[in-house]
Parts: structure tokens; C-alpha cells; sequence
């Protein structure tokens, strides 16, 4: 009878708790619902057809926004493919985005519930709110406030490997894998290169043998060899690891890097999180009070669990260090080279959160009532705090708002790049709501998402402080200057002036633009002042769509064809009337990894006809492999064209006697010769997918085949 009891006890309490957090997560479903996005540092397609650009970016080394560049770090990839995937299974980009965060919610939830059950089997309810107070704190609200939705990912992932080093006591060959793949997707987010490691490295301190230092060690290699796909490309000089880590430390406008201890203590953090301005007083109060507590049971020695304590201790101080920035100044040789690459102040908040409530935990284990009221008493503040400030935005307004834009690149075939006005960044959407607190735009003020996830080339508008002078927006603003478009292949501009709304301004220093907000704030005459300096230099596409006349080609020369079939591989035909040498110029960034190769004739389909240039429609294939074998020519002519694109000087000659089917002879007397022009880290980067993608493999039937205890045990 007794146990029948429990038995019932026991279910019903399952039931409870499924009721208490489904409302949770129904609650911020019908909150979020419509869209979570437009975010001061991130972003989200409002189109469905947008979210198809994502294995293209994913699966290219060189990428097209801005005037092209060579890919940075791109440890982010499984977080887009997945969205890409679940966007296929909905309807919507808002549902797309609703199914993706209640996966987060649920993953974080479990992998919380594992951690606390497995080392406090008796406290259920501490379980249960704790696991909610990962999800619903104030650092991960200033992850949704600011759009990192790849931190999200990355978060969850490292709890359940969190989870897995303190439940497991036994590690199998499994067990093993299992860390390797949790070690991997924590990477997502690069800061987790520093965070993870770290993690690993205290565990190992505290319970270090020769097999569990194996066991870190795999987990590191797996960290790298899962990544190596885009590492590869780096170590064979595409890009340099000074640009990668400067390129993580890149910040759109106030320094993110340092805050005060006061400010920790409070779970306000860095100034610029804004989480100050959400979570007031009362929430600044309780996160005192939880530093006390734990400082009060190290003190007073009210723990029974001294190892795992020590863990949460331990893990606790690190990220109080990494939030405050200071360890900056202390230089440490070879490791203090990738402090940039911390990036923020910010990034290391959500996993102080995490510590500090399992130090409390740990530390107050004998005192269930107490922890109990003082969690439940935390996240009855923090939820509705949590759903007040998310940043809103309707999608469908934004797509009924952006629909003519949408049409136009959908139908555009060429490969010349468009211009959005307004510039700078920091967009509003005009016809909806803006929260401002203290003259801060902190909700509908982000990026240009259209753009980014349209698949067309595109001028970048997000320009940093530091390059602002030297823009070319701000240029083309100061003379309205036509030429300065055209020589880049701008070959349109999308007014989108009764779209956006910039707020740069409210973001940077006024000596960035001289305090001049002319430059920032959107003028309705834009395109009048175009056309008054350059009479007959646009042509109406269609309402706020305008051609640039007369803008050049994407590669020029002499008579010539060609077809963009790739972002790193084009194909040209040259006409020409006899052997003598010419140059060839292609407007792309330059960069060395751009080689010029034989090729074969084109057949094509003409998109456009620029004087004696024709450009084919694209096949657009998502992925092209040059050949390796394939011999480059005439690196040594290779300069850089008008300061940013590249020159080759051809000799015909040459390559009729190297590759004598790349040249014949036309009944017109002339001459064409098939060449190609291509990326050359592109081998490596997929080189290193496929090397990757084989690790990977390899992981998942360890991880599917492998028994759950092996007979030898790796750690007893």
C-alpha cells in the first residue's frame, strides 16, 4: 500500500511538473509569437526563401557581402544548417524561429535537470527551478536582446556537458564520444573555445588521472578536427589567425569589454548588455544576496559534497574573472594573443549565472526550504521581467514591408552588387515600435536582414567606428558620386527609406561622424540629390529601385563572357584578335587565393550586356571544387585593380601552349580564349569538411554502437 502510494506520489509529481514548466514555455510562445528579432547584434530572415542562402554562406570560403572576403571563423555552421532544416518542416520564419527557441528551452531544462538530480537526488523542486533559472535569467535575456541566437546553441550544449562530466562516474567508450560531440557544439559560439576548454581543465584539476587527461585530450582534438574545415583554409594563408581574432573583437560601436565587480554582483554586467535596464533594483537585490549566500556557506562550511562544491567554487571565480574583463591586464604569454577573441564582457555572463546557482546549491544542500523559497521568490521575478523585455517585431509586417524588394532580387540574374539607403546600420523598422530608454533604442533596432539573407551581393552596411571615415557611404554621402558605386559593381540602389530608419547615431561616439547626424539619419531626398548630381546616372527600376547606369561588370577586359558559377569559381571567355597580352579585371577583394586557370568554352544564356561584356545566367551551383591539379597562370602579374579588386596580365600565348583545348580559333579570324577564375582555399575548405564530416561520422557510430559501459573502466 505504501509503495503504491509513493508510486502515485511519485507520478503525479511528473505530471505537476510538466503542467508548471509547459506553461512557462506556453507563455512565452504566446509573447513571442509574430517574431523575436531585428536585434542590436544579430538577426533573423523574415523570408522563408532567405533561409535557403544558409548552406551557401556554410559551404563557401569565400564569402559575398561587402566587396568580398575570405571566410573568418565559421565554427557556427551546425546552428544554421539546423535552422535551415527545421525552416523546411514550417511554415513561417516566426514559427521556424518559435520551434527552434522551445528546443533550446527543453534542452537547457533537461540538461539542468540532470545535473542537479544526479548530485541532489532529494531536491526535485530545487531541480525544477533551477533548471527554469538557466533559461529565465538576466544573461540569457541579454542573449535574445541582443540576438545571439548561435550563444543560445552553444549554452545549451555546454550544460549537458556540464551534465555528463559530473553524472558520469563510470566513462564508457560512449560516455567518451559523447563528450567529444558535446566539446565540438559548444564551439559554435568561438568564445566557447576559451569557455569550454576552461571547464574541462578545472574538472581535470580536481580529478585529474593519466586516463581522464586522455579523456580531455580527446575532447579537445575533437574540438579541432570537427572544426578544421574552416581552420584548414587558415593554416594554408587564406586568412590569418590576427584577422580572426580581431574579426571576434570587432565591436559596432561602445566598448563591451570590462565592468566593475559591483556590477557582477548585481547580474547587471557590462553597461552596454542594457540588462540594467530591464532588470531593475529588486532583481540587482537578489543577485547580492546570492553572492552572499555563497561566500556565507564557504565561511560557515554548510556542504557536504566538498569535490563538486569545489567544481561550482572554482568555476564560479573563473567566470566572475572572465565577466570583468580585468584579466586583460594581466599579460600571460601566448594565451593573453587571443584575449580579443573573448570579444565581450557578456559572453561569459550566462555561465557565471549557472555556477552561482549551483555553488548556492551545493553549498546550502541541507537547507531545501530556504534555497527553495529563495529561487522560487527569483524566477517569479525574473519571468515576466524576461517576457516584458523581449524585443518584438511582426515579421509579416516587415515582409509586407520589404515584398517589392523581395520581388526585385528575386527576379535580378546578374551578379552586380546592390546598395540599401538608409546607410550605417542599426535599422528601425519605421512602421513599428521602437523601446527606447534613455534616448537607446534597446528593441527594433538591428540589422539589415534583408540584405544579408537575400543571396545577392550586396555593399555591407555595418560599418565600425573605427572605418567609418573611410566608408563608402559616407564618401558617396559627402559628393554623391556615382563613380564611386560603379567602379565597385554596384549595379543598383534599393531606397528603403520608407523602410528603415538608421540609428547609428545612438550608438557611437559623436566624434565617429564628426557630429554631423545629417550623415545618419534617413533623408527622403536621397535619390533627388543623386540624380541632381549625376543627370542620367539612374534609371527607375520600379518604385525605390533604381539601376546605376553605366556600373562595371564584375569581371572586364577586352570582348569577353562570362558566368558566375560559384562565389569562388567564374568562367570567362576572351575574344581577341590576335596573341598579344591583355589585362583582365575581376572586382573582387583582393586576395592571393584568387588564381586564374584554363578553362572550358561557356554555353550561355545572356542576363546582361554591359558594351562589350556579357554576363551569363548563373548555374548557381552550391559548391564548385577546382581541381588541384589544375595549374594556375600568371601569378606574378597578379595586382591589386583601382585599391581593392584584382589584375591578372593574360598571355594568350601561353596558355595555347599549355592548354592548347582553352584556345581556338573563331571563322571571324578571332581568337577566344576559356579561362577560369577561382578560389583556391575553397579546396581546402572542403578538404577540411569532408575530413570533418568523416570525424563526425566516425563519433556517431561510436557513439550508436559502442556498449554504455565498456568492460575496462576508463575512470573508476
Amino acid at each position: 500500500m505504501i509503495t503504491k502510494l509513493k508510486n502515485w506520489l511519485s507520478v503525479r509529481h511528473n505530471v505537476l511538473e510538466l503542467i508548471f514548466v509547459a506553461s512557462l514555455l506556453i507563455g512565452y510562445v504566446l509573447v513571442a509569437w509574430g517574431g523575436i528579432g531585428n536585434n542590436w547584434d544579430g538577426t533573423f530572415p523574415y523570408f522563408s526563401r532567405h533561409f535557403s542562402t544558409f548552406p551557401k554562406l556554410e559551404l563557401s570560403a569565400w564569402q559575398y557581402a561587402g566587396l568580398g572576403a575570405p571566410l573568418g571563423y565559421a565554427s557556427s555552421t551546425p546552428f544554421p544548417l539546423l535552422t535551415y532544416l527545421i525552416s523546411r518542416l514550417t511554415v513561417t520564419p516566426e514559427l521556424t524561429q518559435i520551434v527552434i527557441h522551445l528546443l533550446f528551452f527543453i534542452s537547457i531544462y533537461l540538461a539542468g535537470r540532470l545535473i542537479i538530480s544526479k548530485l541532489f537526488p532529494a531536491q526535485r523542486l530545487i531541480a525544477v527551478l533551477v533548471s527554469l533559472l538557466f533559461i529565465f535569467n538576466p544573461a540569457i535575456f541579454y542573449k535574445f536582446l541582443a540576438g545571439h541566437w548561435g550563444y543560445i546553441f552553444s549554452y545549451s550544449a555546454y550544460l549537458w556537458l556540464v551534465s555528463l562530466l559530473l553524472s558520469t562516474k563510470v566513462f564508457s567508450t560512449r560516455t567518451v564520444v559523447g563528450l567529444m560531440l558535446l566539446a565540438w557544439l559548444t564551439t559554435v559560439q568561438i568564445q566557447f573555445f576559451i569557455f569550454t576548454p576552461l571547464t574541462l581543465l578545472i574538472w581535470l584539476f580536481l580529478n585529474y588521472t593519466r586516463d581522464r587527461l586522455k579523456i580531455i585530450l580527446s575532447a579537445f582534438g575533437a574540438m579541432l578536427l570537427l572544426n578544421c574545415y574552416w581552420l584548414l583554409p587558415i593554416l594554408f594563408g587564406a586568412n590569418s589567425v590576427d584577422s580572426l581574432r580581431s574579426n571576434a573583437a570587432v565591436n559596432s560601436f561602445t566598448d563591451l569589454g570590462r565592468t566593475n565587480f559591483l556590477r557582477i554582483f548585481t547580474l547587471w554586467f557590462s553597461p552596454a548588455t542594457f540588462i540594467d535596464k530591464f532588470f531593475g533594483a529588486p532583481s540587482a537585490l537578489f543577485g547580492i544576496l546570492f553572492f552572499t549566500l555563497v561566500i556565507w556557506g564557504v565561511f560557515k562550511r554548510t556542504y557536504t559534497e566538498r569535490k563538486i562544491v569545489l567544481y561550482f567554487l572554482i568555476g564560479l571565480f573563473s567566470f566572475v574573472i572572465l565577466t570583468s574583463g580585468y584579466y586583460a591586464s594581466i599579460p600571460i604569454p601566448v594565451i593573453s594573443y587571443f584575449y580579443p577573441m573573448l570579444r565581450e564582457a557578456g559572453h561569459a555572463a550566462p555561465l557565471l549565472v549557472v555556477f552561482l546557482l549551483l555553488a548556492i546549491v551545493g553549498l546550502w544542500a541541507t537547507r531545501r526550504t530556504l534555497v527553495t523559497i529563495l529561487l522560487f521568490s527569483y524566477l517569479a521575478l525574473s519571468y515576466p521581467l524576461f517576457l516584458r523585455g523581449l524585443p518584438k517585431v511582426s515579421f509579416s509586417d516587415a515582409r509586407a514591408s520589404l515584398q517589392s524588394y523581395e520581388d526585385f532580387l528575386q527576379q535580378k540574374e546578374d551578379s552586380s552588387r546592390v546598395l540599401v539607403y538608409p546607410f550605417f546600420n542599426q535599422y528601425s523598422l519605421i512602421d513599428q515600435p521602437v523601446r527606447v530608454i534613455n534616448n537607446t533604442p534597446l528593441s527594433n533596432s538591428g540589422w539589415d536582414s534583408f540584405s544579408i539573407f537575400s543571396g545577392s551581393g550586396y555593399i555591407q552596411n555595418s560599418v565600425s567606428p573605427i572605418d567609418f571615415q573611410d566608408s563608402l557611404q559616407r564618401k558617396f554621402l559627402e559628393r554623391y558620386d556615382l563613380e564611386l558605386l560603379r567602379q565597385k559593381n554596384v549595379g543598383y540602389i534599393l531606397d528603403l527609406s520608407s523602410v528603415y530608419a538608421s540609428n547609428f547615431d545612438k550608438f557611437s561616439d559623436p566624434a565617429v561622424y564628426g557630429n554631423d547626424v545629417s550623415l545618419i539619419h534617413t533623408d527622403k531626398d536621397f535619390i533627388a540629390k543623386v540624380v541632381k548630381a549625376n543627370p542620367d546616372g539612374l534609371a527607375q527600376v520600379s518604385p525605390n529601385i533604381y539601376r546605376v547606369v553605366g556600373a562595371e561588370s564584375r569581371i572586364t577586359g577586352p570582348t569577353l563572357m562570362f558566368v558566375k558559377e560559384s562565389e569562388t569559381l567564374y568562367r570567362v571567355d576572351v575574344t581577341i584578335r590576335d596573341y598579344t597580352k591583355f589585362s583582365l579585371n575581376f572586382l573582387e577583394s583582393f586576395h592571393y587565393g584568387w588564381k586564374i586557370g584554363s578553362g572550358t568554352a561557356i554555353s550561355c544564356e545572356v542576363v546582361s550586356v554591359n558594351q562589350e561584356i556579357t554576363e551569363c545566367a548563373s548555374s548557381n551551383r552550391l559548391i564548385t571544387w577546382p581541381e588541384f591539379k589544375q595549374p594556375s597562370f600568371f601569378e606574378q602579374s597578379h595586382t591589386i585593380y583601382k585599391d581593392f579588386g584584382n589584375r591578372w596580365e593574360v598571355d594568350p600565348e601561353l596558355i595555347r601552349s599549355r592548354s592548347p583545348g582553352s584556345v581556338r580559333s573563331n571563322p571571324d579570324g578571332t581568337i577566344t580564349v576559356s579561362l577560369s577564375i577561382y578560389y583556391q582555399p575553397q579546396n581546402y575548405y572542403l578538404v577540411g569538411m569532408l575530413l570533418s564530416a568523416l570525424a563526425l561520422a566516425l563519433l556517431l557510430f561510436g557513439l550508436l554502437k559502442s556498449p554504455r559501459i565498456s568492460p575496462r573502466k576508463v575512470v573508476d
